[in-house]
């Protein structure tokens, strides 16, 4: 993802009204100290934030601006400002749950960089910014910088509503950007291409890979060796492990940690799959315990905690994103990766395993893809894998309980990203079947084209649980 790496001046200021509000705002607000600044509570998971700066007079007059600022493209998309008492502050703010208090440089660096960050794609803030910047302070040195980070897995990312009025970004960014970005459309309108698109691609008809798993019987307590663990791991406030505590877990002989965190592991999964099914996951405490348990096994690196990996990998996509969220793409392959030992079989079995979803199946390519970066002398095995699956796609596509559209456009993007020239013959067929997702590869005739030349979805190797906790909490903290 990208950052604010540096401060940048705001937008000069446009044609000044003859309004007296306006001149005001223009000429005495950033003389105003600040008073209150508010953040909607969610804004790191929604990538869009709903900022309120204010600033105060002697006379107790308010001078509020809002800032509607999307983390993922299009920066500052809607702001307005008003002059207000502290009573009209409070009925917008303090009666309800959706805001938070937050620091002046917090919001300050979000909303300059989030403006920086569009303007790379050739985006513009909203037009009312011309006035409301100058609720902001001038960005100086006096400010202490803090960097964010904005898009979404490293691109700009547009999201159109339901409304469709961002779809005009489309060209802006094409423009500016070429097809270095991603984008979201929620508005159920499509353009020409995508229809032609949708229909080379006809596979209506054919529903989802469906989840099914046996569930086993799962430890209705957390019977452990090392009780310390539970102590540590369940804290309420332990998103972050302390070095010490790390240094106290991993003291313990491999053998022990790895059969006390299958233990945890499962108990866990068994404490919550049923609820996060029914749709109260919202009520589950500790999510933070599956993530601190995949960091122990990628940091340990045992085999026999294949099988604690193997039976997150197993659960639901409902599941895997109420526990880990965006980290299961990173954990979840690396722990299959470093656990699966010298046995790859293990890793191909379970492409092939019935009640998969595509999704479940992607973080097994990832895994693979591991291998054959960071392995490269296991590269031509990992490269066999893929191809006895293509060859075996081509008989199962459509099928709905084995394998479909988008598990197979899965697997091809993993095979170009490898620059695996080696199989094209077994693409080419895979994709004169009819059945890949074209939402994930394009059109055929654009896969074949870039074939070789894509970037790996691959995650970053790193099984140093110190450097992982580190990072961690100077993401929480920024």
């Amino acid at each position: 993802m990208a950052k604010n790496k540096k401060k940048k001046k705001q937008p000069s200021a446009a044609t000044s009204t003859s309004g007296s509000p306006e001149r005001y705002i223009r000429q005495a607000a950033r003389k105003l100290p600040i008073y209150k600044c508010y953040i909607s509570p969610d804004w790191r998971e929604a990538g869009e934030a709903h900022v309120i700066v204010s600033r105060i007079n002697q006379r107790g007059d308010i001078v509020a601006a809002s800032y509607l600022v999307d983390l993922f493209c299009l920066g500052v998309k809607q702001t307005y400002w008003n002059i207000v008492d502290e009573k009209d502050l409070q009925q917008f703010v303090g009666d309800s749950d959706q805001f938070v208090e937050i620091s002046y440089p917090e919001v300050h660096n979000l909303i300059l960089g989030a403006i920086e960050f569009a303007e790379e794609a050739g985006i513009e803030p909203a037009a009312d910014f011309a006035l409301t910047q100058y609720v902001l302070s001038e960005d100086t040195d006096d400010i202490e910088l803090i960097e964010y980070e904005y898009g979404y897995q490293g691109k700009h990312h547009l999201v159109i509503g339901e409304d469709g009025a961002e779809r005009k970004f489309l060209s802006v960014l094409e423009k500016n950007l070429g097809d270095n970005y991603t984008f979201s459309d929620f508005s159920g309108e499509y353009d020409e291409e995508e229809e032609a698109s949708d229909e080379d691609y006809d596979y209506e008809g054919y529903p989802e890979l469906p989840h099914h798993y046996d569930y086993p019987e799962y430890p209705a307590e957390p019977a452990v060796k090392n009780p310390f663990l539970l102590d540590i791991l369940y804290n309420p406030d332990a998103a972050v492990l302390e070095m010490a505590d790390i240094d106290k877990i991993m003291a313990l002989p491999y053998d022990e940690l790895c059969a006390d965190i299958d233990t945890i592991v499962r108990y866990e999964i068994g404490r919550t799959y049923q609820a996060i099914a029914d749709g109260q996951g919202a009520d589950i405490d500790f999510y933070h315990v599956l993530r601190h348990c995949l960091a122990i096994i990628i940091a340990t690196g045992q085999p026999e905690n294949f099988a604690t990996v193997r039976e997150l990998v197993r659960q639901s996509d409902e599941f895997v994103e109420e526990q880990l969220g965006y980290e299961q793409d990173s954990l979840l392959p690396e722990a299959l990766y470093r656990t699966c030992g010298n046995d790859l079989t293990k890793l191909e079995d379970l492409l092939y395993e019935h009640g998969m979803t595509p999704f479940s199946i992607d973080l097994v390519l990832r895994a693979l893809g591991l291998v054959y970066h960071y392995s490269p002398d296991r590269s031509y095995e990992v490269q066999e894998i893929l191809r006895r699956l293509l060859v075996n796609m081509v008989d199962r596509l459509p099928e709905t309980d084995r394998c479909n559209p988008l598990m197979a456009g899965f697997v091809l993007e993993l095979v170009s990203g490898l620059h695996m020239t080696e199989l094209l013959d077994e693409v080419k067929a895979v994709l004169a079947t009819g059945y890949v997702d074209a939402d994930v590869i394009g059109t055929p005739a654009d896969y074949l084209a870039s074939f070789g030349t894509r970037t790996p979805d691959i995650p970053e190797d790193n099984p140093n649980i110190y450097d992982y906790y580190t990072d961690l909490r100077q993401h929480l903290n920024s």
